[in-house]
């Protein structure tokens, strides 16, 4: 590969999770040129890596959210491709990471490469290979010229803790006329743990980050269509699922 590639991970209270993501990375081929971890907040058993290999290991003292970490890592890497994996996920194709490189390096219009993720609710590939235009990548697997997201400014803070902040910044790479992509083949599990998972308090700070996203990016002519049908979604969502009921009025509220 001639792009350099570093593969970052932020995690919470979930060494030994990481540890399984970080060495996954570590074993692409060819492997990254830095797998970095940012530990969100001193929680838990300490992240620690003695296998060898260039990773760099931040602690932050205070939590500042996973979209911090990733965020500072994309605008600090000394790197051409950023690699974002979750803390619970890892390959599944020991050539993912080269496969988004080569797409773009075959491409140069190509700001976002998102894997295809596998999950256990969703275990089966779909069994198509090559790449199709897509709007937005999955957080937990996908690849980013980091040329094209310094271009944008990275991540735009979003007022919920969760969610969100993905599709706001494929809207920004689509409007500057960049490619958002998905690698069909290059598979990536996402564990989805519940270690460390508040599906509440997630749910609140997803419906508030959807709306503001609505609020911020919707043409003014479209905004109170948009606005409007995404609380109805929510509401929709939330009546077949009456746990997350309380949580999306919150949101909404808020």
């Amino acid at each position: 590969m001639s792009h350099s590639v570093i593969v970052g991970i932020v995690t919470k209270g979930r060494a030994e999770l990481a540890e399984k993501a970080v060495a996954s990375a570590s074993s692409q081929v060819p492997p990254p040129n830095l797998v970095w971890v940012i530990e969100d907040g001193l929680v838990g058993k300490p992240f620690k890596w003695e296998k060898g290999g260039p990773v760099r290991i931040t602690r932050w003292a205070e939590p500042k959210g996973f979209m911090a970490g990733r965020h500072q890592m994309m605008m600090e890497a000394e790197a051409d491709v950023y690699v974002s994996l979750d803390d619970d996920a890892w390959f599944l194709d020991p050539l993912a990471m080269a496969e988004a490189v080569r797409v773009m390096e075959s491409d140069p219009k190509v700001a976002a490469v998102g894997f295809e993720i596998l999950s256990p609710d969703c275990p089966q590939p779909s069994g198509k290979k090559g790449v199709e235009p897509a709007k937005m990548f999955i957080g937990c697997g996908h690849a980013l010229r980091l040329k094209a997201v310094r271009e944008v400014g990275g991540y735009e803070a979003m007022p919920g803790f969760y969610g969100g902040e993905e599709k706001d910044l494929c809207l920004r790479l689509l409007d500057r006329g960049w490619k958002v992509v998905k690698l069909f083949g290059s598979t990536v599990w996402h564990e989805k743990t519940l270690t460390q998972r508040d599906w509440l308090a997630q749910r609140r700070a997803g419906t508030l980050n959807d709306l503001t996203l609505m609020l911020r990016r919707a043409p003014g002519r479209a905004l109170p269509w948009a606005l409007a049908g995404n609380a109805v979604n929510q509401l929709l969502f939330s009546l077949r699922r009456p746990q997350f009921l309380a949580a999306t009025l919150q949101g909404l509220m808020d």
